[in-house]
């Protein structure tokens, strides 16, 4: 699935990788900084509020956070 990430300071191009019910890990186009609450929006799905909890430059783990 595609779509992209929205938050303070963050504007960025996903790609999600693996999706649960808590979460998700993307691909992201650019480095997303841990801690950013952002709003993640799949094209033709939905979107939703989540917080990056890890990120390791090539890969981002976002917590849903409703």
């Amino acid at each position: 699935m595609t779509g992209f990430v929205v938050g303070d300071g963050v504007d960025a191009d996903v790609d999600v990788a693996d999706l649960s019910y808590a979460g998700c890990k993307l691909l992201p186009s650019q480095p997303l900084p841990e801690g950013v609450k952002v709003e993640l929006v799949i094209k033709r799905k939905g979107r939703i509020e989540a917080e990056v909890r890890w990120s390791n430059g090539q890969a981002t783990g976002l917590m849903f956070l409703q």
